[in-house]
């Protein structure tokens, strides 16, 4: 299967994802796949699907909420999408208009759609009760071009194609207030100003109404003449307008009439809240975002749609674009460009050097410079105040078996200090000093939180009971450098060191005596070991020659060493590992970057995560510094995956190969068409790759258009039939059957 991936990049993402999840139902090398692929493309949210092309798209004023126009023959749809579950909200407004609608607009509450007609009339639709508010609204002697409220949703403005005539109508008496005459062409595009106080009008040229004066600004010559204007967009300061044609984009300046022409762009565009990005459609069915500001394109295009975009709104917070095509389709997608497996965690002012989960994985410590902060897991906020104490930076973390008490531990010049604090109030119970004249380099806790072990300088290993202060023994003493990482395995048995002597050497805690001889594979000093939680399995990392996996038992690297291969990255020294909690999975932490890794067939899994939330790898407070990760831990559940960085930050990262199947379902928003199962999958019976989605929603829109033909043929039966068929794949593309 994983031979007949269609290529992520090049127009079949769904495809990939939809194969990436039934590779992974397959278990066939279905993980790796499945995160590249998610990976492929981090700006693609959701598609929605229609049955037909998509004329209008506009988010409700909460941002939870698409509202959305599709014309279909003499059929009329408005469709409600809820945001979060991707389908439709309710049955759609279905009405007939023999002669057909031309203009249309939702109103700035998205409780009435006013429609402009063919017979010369505008209709006004209360949406929830799906039925007209009045009588037709009758004044114009041709048929509507183009129709809009105004911002607070008190006028609607209409105009018409032989009379040139622009009548603003009162949407509570349903009654003309006014009629703004002069123009010389037929009107293609129509919008108010956020401010209320102006009116564009755009054919083959632009006209500014002053709504205060009734005085418009005269033809302001548009680079789309002679074509008319696609759409006009106001900012949200009122004080510029975006004018879309078919091949170009003008920012134009109210009140200095100068003109700015967006390069690659053409309509429809339209500004973000904050009026910092200009959104529009590009070449290819694209869309662009431009930096208002700077002048520049923001990332690369967004590509998915293959035929014209009808419309592009922003979400209220900005952070979510919809688009509406002719391809029967609504994609959503993230305004900004970042990893979608994670989210930050901010409260620190100093880097994140530890972070830890609590034994029942609903609390998370982490731990800096300035102090510690318990996280509560589920709300991602900080339980209580934090934890002050230590006056250097926390270098580790270790909560107690049974999650009430957590205990913290620092180096200063001479000294080791460590605390213990009670979970539960946040008060300390203890501070110790531990005498360390010499430098140490790691430590690690024992599982039952008791013991801790000291890698150190001067080549020794030493261990310190928490609840005596004092050293258990002499030092261990078999390395000939320095003691870079300790580790205990999960039944506290056995402590792996790793050194600058190139070499790994396992203790009987016990006996403090080295089991067997040293572990000699790696060309360079060693920066991390770590025990899988199965106690089967031995990790290794080496100076810049990658990671060793060892074979408890016999002792014996399993397979060959893993180097490093993610794309576009460069590892370098791998300075921590650490297994998931079902052993299935190890992460790799190098610089900013975090690896992850199949253990059973030791190859990487998806592209690597950059930890760092600055994209360049660099600080305002430390030029030129690439920010390290200093901490990482799995939750116990092994879905989450917890890093603490130099940046400040605690990220949270899905690493839940189930969860993965969710996102790429959700994002896809469909199952295979009959068509591409046969082509991906052979004569093998069609089934459902997202058992939570509709059969074929693809074959469902095909079958839907179908009938319609047929419908519109005189041939009712066989359209009954294609209609039918068509519900049973997907029920929410089938409309226009009412009647039959």
């Amino acid at each position: 299967m994983a031979t007949e991936f269609p290529s992520a990049i090049n127009g079949h993402y769904e495809q990939a994802l939809l194969l990436a999840v039934q590779a992974f139902k397959e278990k066939d090398t279905g993980v790796s796949s499945l995160l590249r692929v998610l990976q492929a493309k981090r700006q693609r949210k959701a598609v929605l699907y229609g049955p037909s092309g998509f004329s209008n798209v506009h988010f409700s004023s909460d941002g939870k909420t698409i509202f959305s126009q599709i014309k279909n023959y003499t059929s009329n749809i408005v469709m409600l999408w809820d945001i979060a579950t991707r389908q439709p909200i309710g049955k759609p407004l279905i009405w007939y208009s023999p002669p057909g609608v031309s203009g249309f607009a939702f109103s700035p509450e998205n409780n009435i759609f006013a429609a402009g007609t063919y017979d010369n009339t505008v209709i006004l639709w209360n949406i929830d009760t799906q039925q007209p508010l009045s009588k037709p609204l009758i004044g114009h002697s041709s048929n509507i071009s183009s129709i809009a409220f105004s911002p607070d949703g008190k006028l609607l403005a209409s105009e018409s194609n032989d009379d040139t005539v622009v009548i603003l109508w009162d949407i509570e008496t349903q009654q003309p207030l006014i009629k703004l005459s002069g123009h010389f062409n037929r009107i293609s595009s129509m919008n108010f100003s956020p401010d209320g106080k102006t009116l564009a009008l755009g054919g083959s040229n632009v006209i500014l109404w002053n709504l205060d004066t009734k005085m418009s600004s005269g033809k302001l010559l548009s680079k789309n003449y002679p074509l008319p204007i696609s759409s006009l967009s106001f900012s949200h300061d009122s004080k510029t307008i975006a004018i879309g044609g078919y091949d170009s984009v003008e920012l134009l300046d109210i009140y200095t009439k100068k003109k700015f022409e967006v390069p690659f762009g053409k309509g429809p565009a339209i500004f973000s809240s904050d009026d910092n990005i200009l959104a529009l459609e590009s070449k290819n069915h694209t869309i662009i975002l431009w930096d208002t500001e700077n002048k520049k394109i923001l990332g690369k295009p967004l590509s998915g749609h293959f035929w014209y975009i009808n419309s592009i709104a922003f979400s209220p917070d900005g952070k979510t674009i919809a688009s509406g095509s002719i391809d029967k389709t609504i994609r959503l997608w993230n305004v900004e460009i970042k990893e979608s497996l994670n989210k930050s965690l901010v409260g620190h002012s100093w880097y994140v050097s530890s972070v830890v989960f609590s034994p029942d994985g609903k609390i998370l410590a982490s731990g800096s410079f300035d102090k510690v902060i318990l996280w509560n897991f589920d709300t991602k906020k900080p339980i209580g105040k934090p934890l002050i104490g230590h006056s250097s930076s926390i270098e580790s973390l270790a909560f107690s078996p049974d999650g009430k008490t957590i205990v913290s531990a620092t180096s200063d010049t001479d000294t080791i200090t460590v605390i213990l604090w009670d979970v539960k109030t946040g008060k300390l119970l203890d501070k110790s000093l531990v005498d360390n004249p010499d430098s140490y380099l790691s430590l690690v806790f024992s599982p039952d939180a008791k013991t801790i072990a000291f890698g150190d300088s001067d080549n020794t290993i030493r261990l310190w009971n928490i609840e005596t202060k004092k050293y258990t023994g002499e030092p261990l003493v078999n390395h000939s450098d320095n003691v870079r990482s300790v580790a205990f395995s999960p039944d506290g048995k056995i402590l792996v060191s790793g050194s600058d002597d190139n070499t790994v050497i396992l203790w009987d805690v016990d006996t403090r005596k080295p089991i067997g001889k040293p572990l000699i594979g790696h060309s360079s000093g060693i920066h991390s070991v770590a025990f899988s939680p199965d106690g089967k399995t031995l990790a290794s990392s080496g100076n810049y020659d990658g990671v060793i996996l060892w074979d408890i038992n016999t002792r014996k690297m399993l397979g060959k060493l893993l180097i490093n291969d993610f794309r576009d990255t460069n590892l370098g020294s791998i300075d921590k590992i650490i297994f998931s909690p079902n052993s299935k999975f190890l992460v790799s932490v190098s610089n900013e970057i975090l690896g992850l890794w199949n253990v059973e067939t030791r190859k990487p899994i998806g592209e690597a995560l950059l930890t760092n939330s600055n994209t360049s790898g660099y600080d305002d407070d430390y030029n030129d510094i690439i920010f390290p990760t200093l901490g990482v831990d799995f939750s116990p559940d092994g879905k989450n995956l917890a890093s603490g960085s130099w940046d400040k930050t605690i990220k949270l990262w899905d690493v839940d190969p189930e969860s993965w199947v969710k996102q790429a379902c959700a994002i896809v928003n469909r199952n295979f068409s009959h068509e591409e199962w046969k082509k991906y999958m052979g004569n093998r019976p069609h089934e459902k790759t997202c058992p939570n989605l509709p059969k074929d929603t693809l074959g469902a829109m095909e079958l839907a258009q179908q009938a319609r033909e047929l419908l519109h043929e005189g041939k009712t039966e066989e359209a009954k039939k294609k209609f039918a068929l068509a519900r049973e794949w997907d029920k929410n593309v089938v409309f226009g059957d009412e009647e039959l």
